[in-house]
């Protein structure tokens, strides 16, 4: 890459990933992949699909 960083760094929600990409690569920026967030909705708020009674 030509001793360049990279622009932008897709991850997941992994704490020692963002912790790594922000010490190795301080001017990239960290997005969240949203591949990973739409997986992990049901399992976080899955209370919240059904009918309230």
């Amino acid at each position: 890459m030509g001793s360049q960083s990279p622009k932008t760094i897709m991850t997941d929600q992994d704490h020692a990933i963002r912790k790594a990409i922000g010490e190795i690569f301080p001017d990239s920026c960290h997005r969240l992949c949203l591949w990973h967030i739409s997986r992990n909705v049901p399992s976080h708020l899955g209370n919240l699909n059904g009918n309230a009674t």
